[in-house]
Parts: C-alpha cells; sequence; structure tokens
C-alpha cells in the first residue's frame, strides 16, 4: 500500500475497510483487541458501505447523501485510526500480522507521545438508566488535555469493578467532553461502572482512570395485569 489508509480513496478505502474488519472480527485476541471493539468497527464499516452505496447510486446521489458519506467516513477514520495504533503500539503483534490487516509498521518512533494522564470522571446526571457523563483532563481543566483527541469509554454492570479488560464493555469514542450512556433494561436496581482513556490524534491511547460506580434504579416495567389507558 502506497499510501496510509487514511489518505486513499473511498473505493480503496473500502477495500483496505473491509479486510480489516473481517480478520479482527475473526479473533480479535490476537491482535490484542477486544471483540466488542472490532464488533463496533465492524458497524462502522457497515456503515460506511451503505453510505457510500447511496452516494454512488444515480437516483439517490444528493447533497444530504453526499455529507452522509462523509460523516460515515469520517467516524470510520477515526475508529480506523484509533485500532492502528493501538495494534502498533502492542509489542506482542508482529510484522506478519501487521501485513495480513494492511497496516504500515512505524519505521521510527511517534514525535507525539501518547497521552500521560488518565481522564476523569464526573457524572452530570442520572435519569431512569441513561447516565450522563463529562470528560476533562483535572479539577482546574474543563476541557481535554493539551495533545488530547477524544476518549474511548467502557462501562460494566456488578458489584465490583472488573479487573480484566475483557470483561468491560466498549461503549465507544468520543471527540466531546459529555458522553450519554444508556444501560440495558434490569428488573433490579444494581451498580455500574464507568472507565474512559485519552486517545491522541493518532490513536495512541493513555491509562484508562480509576473506574467510577453508579447506582440505578430497576427499569419500570408495567405489570402483566396492570391495565393500560390508551388515549381516544
Amino acid at each position: 500500500m502506497s499510501k496510509p489508509f487514511y489518505d486513499l480513496s473511498d473505493t480503496d478505502l473500502l477495500a483496505w475497510s473491509n479486510n480489516f474488519s473481517q480478520r479482527l472480527t475473526a479473533t480479535p485476541a490476537a491482535f490484542g483487541i477486544t471483540a466488542p471493539q472490532a464488533l463496533a468497527y465492524a458497524q462502522n464499516n457497515a456503515s460506511f458501505v451503505v453510505a457510500l452505496n447511496a452516494w454512488r447510486e444515480p437516483i439517490t446521489k444528493t447533497p444530504i447523501a453526499s455529507a452522509n458519506k462523509k460523516a460515515a467516513r469520517q467516524t470510520l477514520l477515526m475508529m480506523a485510526k484509533y485500532l492502528v495504533n493501538s495494534i502498533n503500539s502492542n509489542p506482542s503483534i508482529t510484522d506478519a500480522q501487521r501485513d495480513e490487516l494492511g497496516i504500515r509498521a512505524r519505521k521510527k518512533p511517534s514525535p507525539i507521545p501518547a497521552p500521560s494522564v488518565s481522564p476523569l470522571i464526573d457524572i452530570e446526571s442520572v435519569s431512569g438508566r441513561t447516565v450522563s457523563i463529562r470528560l476533562h483532563g483535572d479539577a482546574a481543566r474543563r476541557g481535554r488535555p493539551r495533545g488530547v483527541q477524544g476518549a474511548g469509554v467502557f462501562t460494566a454492570i456488578g458489584e465490583t469493578a472488573p479487573v480484566e479488560i475483557e470483561q468491560w464493555k466498549f461503549e465507544g469514542l468520543t471527540t466531546k467532553t459529555k458522553f450519554e450512556i444508556t444501560f440495558p433494561e434490569s428488573a433490579s436496581a444494581g451498580t455500574v461502572w464507568i472507565t474512559a482513556n485519552w486517545y491522541n490524534e493518532r490513536g495512541q491511547t493513555g491509562l484508562a482512570c480509576a473506574p467510577v460506580s453508579v447506582n440505578l434504579p430497576a427499569s419500570q416495567i408495567v405489570p402483566v395485569t396492570a391495565k393500560i389507558k390508551i388515549a381516544a
């Protein structure tokens, strides 16, 4: 590949991304990533396919289709950079594995260091089983630290925070400091945990922060015997 994946045309990017996604989905642990991360990338790849096909069709090639295609490409590349740099930063990944993924191995250390600090998480609000959080650098700085592009957010449900990364659910990437998470419905109240790590413009990640916990109520489920009123 003469160009890095993020400079490829839409057609070439799609071919590269399909291969990248298929191999990560098949054996995520072999490349040092989690199955939820591989799934999230596969979903972004599928969205790009749909948007690109709509833009290519003469009957649907509208300004809206063009905007949707550009947005889907940007989302795909953001996730791709994050995963590629995580993989390239893993010393156990071989050059043969990088070739398999279509990744250009770095020949020299990046001049941009990975984030050296972890995010702080503030719980902004809790509405039912939806939690709104704010990420920031420190008590004095409400925004992202210098050199930080965004954050990866992870959650878990249980009385204690998991120790193994495989036990955390990958919620996604965000370039904003506010992030909203809706947890699955549950018949009982319980504790949920949230953690996050910063990443820079090259997708290099820092350490995840100490998890914060939130006690969520049970879902408000209408009993089977209850009568439901329907407006006339």
